[in-house]
């Protein structure tokens, strides 16, 4: 219980290393490099920003979270990555329904929310709900389909 706990801490240390890089590069994304799109910014923003992350998560996780001698190697190989990227493909999808719903709930991701004094614009709210959900799911799945697999190698 407590290794497991152990790993679950450096999977959200390195998780959050990767979220900030696919913030970063979202809101890079959105406001700037996507920004001629207007409002469908947030979209192609959404598929870069979640392609950094990926990256950044799997080379982190390999080193420093699936550390376990039974895990060490397991996701050091293309199939592993190709795993890890199906399965972050779904937390992008997940990511991207987020998106969807808030356009339609709001007619523009790109809307601005006013909470108490500060004001944000709805997709970053979004992106930070999703991102608690994703973030759970990546974990559970890449843990028990590459990284704990008995017939993996």
């Amino acid at each position: 219980m407590k290794k497991n706990l152990l790993e679950l801490i450096r999977y959200g240390l390195v998780g959050a290393l990767a979220t900030l890089v696919d913030w970063a590069v979202l809101y890079v994304g959105t406001e700037y490099l996507f920004a001629p799109l207007n409002e469908n910014a947030v979209y192609p923003a959404h598929v870069l920003s979640f392609l950094s992350g990926l990256i950044v998560n799997f080379i982190l996780s390999n080193l420093f979270v699936f550390t376990a001698d039974s895990q060490r190697g397991k996701g050091n190989n293309f199939k592993a990555f190709f795993l890890f990227a199906v399965i972050g493909v779904i937390g992008l999808g997940l990511t991207e329904l987020g998106a969807w719903a808030t356009d339609r709930l709001y007619g523009s991701a790109t809307v601005v929310m006013t909470i108490g004094t500060f004001e944000i614009k709805v997709y970053l709210v979004a992106k930070v709900i999703m991102t608690i959900i994703v973030l759970f799911w990546n974990y559970l799945a890449r843990k028990f389909l590459i990284y704990d697999r008995k017939d993996h190698k």
